[in-house]
């Protein structure tokens, strides 16, 4: 699922038309993101944009190529360092008293596998 919350570049063309270069606020949009976590990813060199008349514009190749960049989990990556249900449950479990990680583990049993 890419991060713009399961919406299809068709349904997000509903909201935002699909074009050859985006302000930044249609990249958040369609990025499912912050305007200034754009700027951010911006400032970072992460998107390449052009300015036209002081405005900055971001490519539809360059938002496609990011979205495409990103990995495909279902939890973001959490201190422990590793994603996934799996490395979220193995970062908890050091933190937790006998009765939580046995809640933990009957959580962890009902939940499907992949997920």
């Amino acid at each position: 699922m890419s991060p713009d919350n399961g919406k299809t570049l068709p349904e997000l063309a509903e909201v935002v038309p699909v074009r050859e270069i985006y302000p930044v606020a249609d990249v958040a949009i369609l990025l499912g993101v912050s305007t200034r976590k754009v700027w951010t990813l911006i400032d970072q060199g992460r998107l390449k944009t052009l300015k036209l008349d002081g405005r900055r514009l971001v490519p539809h190749d360059e938002v496609m190529a990011f979205r495409d960049s990103l990995p495909d989990a279902t939890f973001a990556t959490h201190p422990g360092g590793q994603g996934g249900l799996d490395g979220l449950a193995a970062w908890l479990r050091p933190q937790l008293d006998r009765r939580q990680q046995q809640a933990l583990d009957a959580i962890l049993a009902l939940t499907p596998i992949g997920a």
